[in-house]
Order: C-alpha cells, then sequence, then structure tokens
C-alpha cells in the first residue's frame, strides 16, 4: 500500500433480501350462458423487494396454478387462465427476484380461478 492512497474493494458485497407478495392471494370467479371455454384475469398483486441491490428482475411462473401471468417479468401481475364451464385453476404462483449482484429470492402467491357455468 502506497502512503496516502486509499483503496476500496472491486465488488459489492451481497446484501440480504426478501420479496413479499401483496396480496398473497388472489382470486376470481366468473360466470357464463355460453358453455365455452372463457379467459378470466385475477386481480393484480404486487411484490416488495427489501435488501438487496437495485434493479431487480423478476420472473414469474405459475405453471403450478395451471394460469399465465399477464406481466412475467414485472413486480406487479395478473393471473389469467382459459377455462372450460366449471374448470378451476388453483396453485401456486412464484416470483423469482433477482438483485444487481445475482442474490435470489422468492415471493409466492396463491392463485384460485373458476368459470362457473349458469346452464
Amino acid at each position: 500500500m502506497i502512503p496516502g492512497i486509499v483503496s476500496f474493494p472491486l465488488f459489492a458485497s451481497a446484501q440480504a433480501m426478501s420479496a413479499v407478495a401483496n396480496p398473497a392471494s388472489v382470486s376470481k370467479s366468473a360466470g357464463d350462458h355460453s358453455g365455452t371455454p372463457t379467459s378470466i384475469t385475477t386481480p393484480s398483486t404486487v411484490v416488495t423487494v427489501t435488501g438487496g441491490m437495485p434493479p431487480y428482475s423478476h420472473s414469474w411462473d405459475a405453471s403450478d396454478a395451471g394460469a399465465t401471468p399477464t406481466a412475467p417479468t414485472s413486480d406487479t401481475t395478473a393471473f389469467s387462465a382459459t377455462l372450460a364451464p366449471d374448470e378451476i385453476a388453483e396453485g401456486l404462483a412464484i416470483d423469482t427476484v433477482t438483485d444487481a449482484n445475482g442474490v435470489v429470492a422468492t415471493a409466492e402467491c396463491s392463485v384460485f380461478i373458476q368459470h362457473v357455468d349458469f346452464r
């Protein structure tokens, strides 16, 4: 070390990070008299990240719920499913959040979508 010169590390230390979906559960029931498959979309959920190093990237997976995220790379998404009469899509959607340092956290949202047949 040379006197009078201050050195700094060339890396940023990883910070603890957590992610939470709010609300943690979304649901939507819709019905009609058509007897045909219908596309139904839930209200949105928003993931709040604490800690870590921005920017954050988001990757939603709702395959366990039989649904599709409407904004799969956003912190805010709803879930959609095209269901036959009396069919239900239900399960867990997971948002995998990665920060600028590669630290990963997940947020979970329970999804319930139902197509009610009124015939």
